[in-house]
């Protein structure tokens, strides 16, 4: 089913007397800035107004900036990755370490989404990760290799395909519901016979698919975008991409509880997926708003929206709740849908035949009188037409 308009777009979100917005970030229940306006403390976020524009961060993952929140996702930026740069006589002095990792299992109602990479940028360097998923363990890893004419930048894959090659750039996907991984950098130039990095900085990180930034790729320039200390966060903090979800039942199971099963009325509820437990809540198809708040669901008024009224220019529309219906006025026949067959124009022949037969006398003494008479003046208007068309 098509998200037919998004939660944030209601002049209503919040509870009464929260704030809906923190900075340019739109804020909808069942997340809130302040003490109650939150559905628990998993959705709590805090507000810095002395930041310009103000910033949002889920207090519950540290660390964090909140840049998004969606249906069943929010994106942040993470601010943790792992670099290894080296100079001529090794290891550089303000080299990152090998090893990142990255827990949100103390986070709450949050998971990765596998919408996410672990992404390698460099030569000669591979990238091993494991993390848990679901309660289940998982491990991976690619290897970014170079030729010695390689350029000045990385070509990295879009991440829409795991065993897509890139050069200087790799990537590989992670499972949906993971809530750690820990990646190890590790050089492999000596594993190439070289004597020496073809380029001194490489990095790994977690990222959301098809978003890398891209003074990351220009490979000749990688150790300018380090800096002279280890603050990435000033630098470059990767976007990543979270699921959130309601509790720890399924939909089934929440529906047993009517006091704490959260999703409001005209809206339906979507289990998290198959190997973890929770929900999310959304607007049934037809209807528009906070599927959290009671109320949150309303009728969207299609006919009123060029966008989403399915009626023809020419037939009538009218609104019904979580629906449309489209007719043809008199004189034309027809669905009534710009999809289908809209409405099309009665003939003017068949009208003047049904406007005849309808003349026709159905008392007994006229009868065939009246028969009579009609059926001559349906000749003469089938002779009238035939002789327009010649």
């Amino acid at each position: 089913m098509v998200y037919q308009v998004s939660l944030l777009s209601l002049a209503i979100i919040s509870l009464p007397g929260c704030p809906d917005r923190c900075g340019n970030l739109s804020i909808p229940f069942p997340f809130g800035v302040g003490s109650g306006c939150s559905l628990d403390p998993s959705f709590n976020i805090s507000c810095d107004n002395l930041a310009n524009p103000p910033k949002a961060h889920l207090i519950s993952v540290k660390n964090t900036e909140l840049i998004e929140i969606k249906e069943f996702q929010v994106r942040i930026n993470l601010a943790y990755l792992v670099w290894s740069c080296y100079t001529q006589t090794g290891i550089d002095g303000l080299d990152g370490g090998f090893i990142v990792n990255y827990d949100i299992s103390g986070g709450g109602q949050y998971t990765f989404s596998d919408g996410n990479r672990v992404i390698a940028i460099g030569c000669d360097d591979s990238v091993a990760f494991n993390g848990k998923a679901s309660g289940r363990n998982f491990a991976g890893g690619c290897t970014t290799v170079c030729d010695s004419n390689n350029g000045s930048a990385a070509i990295c894959p879009d991440g829409s395909d795991a065993n897509e090659i890139g050069s200087g750039c790799c990537q590989t996907p992670i499972p949906k519901g993971t809530s750690r991984v820990t990646l190890t950098l590790t050089d492999l130039h000596k594993t190439w016979g070289r004597d020496r990095k073809l380029f001194n900085c490489s990095y790994a990180f977690l990222g959301e698919k098809g978003d890398i930034d891209r003074r990351l790729t220009q490979l000749n320039d990688s150790k300018s975008l380090r800096g002279e200390s280890k603050n990435w966060y000033g630098n470059f903090t990767p976007l990543v991409v979270l699921d959130w979800r309601i509790g720890g039942e399924s939909c089934s199971s929440a529906q047993q509880s009517p006091s704490t099963y959260v999703c409001a009325e005209n809206s339906e509820c979507v289990d998290f997926g198959p190997n973890a437990n929770g929900y999310n809540c959304r607007c049934l198809q037809g209807y528009q708003g906070n599927a959290y708040l009671p109320n949150g669901c309303q009728d969207i008024d299609e006919c009123s929206n060029q966008t989403l009224n399915p009626c023809a220019s020419n037939s009538i529309c009218k609104n019904i709740p979580g629906s449309v219906k489209c007719t043809c006025p008199k004189g034309y026949y027809g669905d009534g849908k710009s999809n289908g067959k809209g409405c099309i124009r009665v003939p003017p022949s068949q009208m003047i035949i049904k406007l005849l037969i309808g003349k026709i006398s159905l008392s007994p003494s006229g009868l065939w009188v009246g028969i009579s008479v009609t059926l001559a003046n349906l000749f003469l208007v089938a002779q009238g037409a035939e002789e327009e068309r010649e």
